[in-house]
């Protein structure tokens, strides 16, 4: 069901977590993308535990509500072979709310929104951008987010899907400078709104302008085939003066749990 534009940003920033992370899991095997009382799954059942989410459906009551929540995601996680992690909304939690011990914080995300990017405000270096579209540059992408957010390549190699998913409503990128995999981005079209993921740099090629310089080709990409210009993101700490800078604004804040 598509989502009114009119709609309160932090259900949209909610809704678009959930229905992103189910796209990047559609292929997996053992998937599960149900839900548990109060909860929404987009467990990819992969090694690499960013692709086993578990998120808030809806703004929690209490703090007996959100013991009764986190034991459900605790037992959830506990029953599984990889380890996953727990998406929790800050503006659902009640005053005070604090998450129990076994759950531990692993990193925080802001949700963020534009309606259209604002122009560049310096020009970008030359880089040779590919659309994924095989094994090589699919694995180039995901050795680059495991790169620059410190990850095992492994463990994303391992989680990586088809190739064949990419070809079609999935937006990915990979920039290439004299011929070496710096920089990526992909978007996704969920349910009206272009979702932006994916967006990494090699550290040896951070701070030059090769993120945002593939990211605007992925949106204008996707924008030109879809014609849909609202897009949707969660941003890293490190990533948001980049996006608040392209045209983007907060709109809510995220913390990821692991279990300890």
């Amino acid at each position: 069901m598509l989502i009114s534009i009119a709609m309160d940003l932090v259900v949209e920033a909610n809704y678009q977590l959930v229905q992103a992370w189910r796209v990047f899991t559609k292929s997996f095997p053992g998937r599960d993308a149900g839900d548990l009382p109060g909860l929404n799954l987009a467990w990819g059942e992969v090694p690499y535990f960013a692709y086993n989410a578990i998120v808030l459906s809806e703004p929690v009551a209490s703090p007996e509500d959100l013991d009764q929540r986190c034991a459900r995601a605790i037992e959830y996680m506990r029953a599984k072979r990889y380890p996953g992690i727990f998406m929790v909304c800050h503006d659902w939690l009640p005053p005070g709310a604090h998450l129990p011990e076994p759950l531990r914080l692993s990193w925080k995300m802001t949700g963020m929104v534009a309606e259209e990017l604002l122009p560049p405000v310096r020009s970008f270096p030359k880089l040779d951008i590919r659309r994924v579209s095989d094994h090589k540059t699919l694995t180039d992408l995901y050795d680059i987010n495991s790169a620059g957010y410190g990850i095992n390549p492994e463990l994303a190699r391992a989680s990586t899907g088809p190739a064949e998913d990419w070809e079609q409503n999935a937006f990915g990128f990979v920039a290439y400078h004299e011929g070496e995999p710096v920089s990526c981005a992909a978007t996704f079209p969920v349910d009206g709104r272009l979702y932006v993921g994916q967006v990494a740099t090699m550290p040896r090629a951070q701070r030059r302008g090769y993120a945002e310089a593939v990211m605007r080709h992925s949106l204008n990409e996707a924008t030109k085939a879809t014609g849909i210009q609202r897009t949707v993101l969660h941003a890293s700490d490190e990533g948001r003066p980049i996006y608040l800078r392209m045209g983007y604004r907060s709109t809510s804040k995220f913390t990821v749990y692991m279990l300890a």
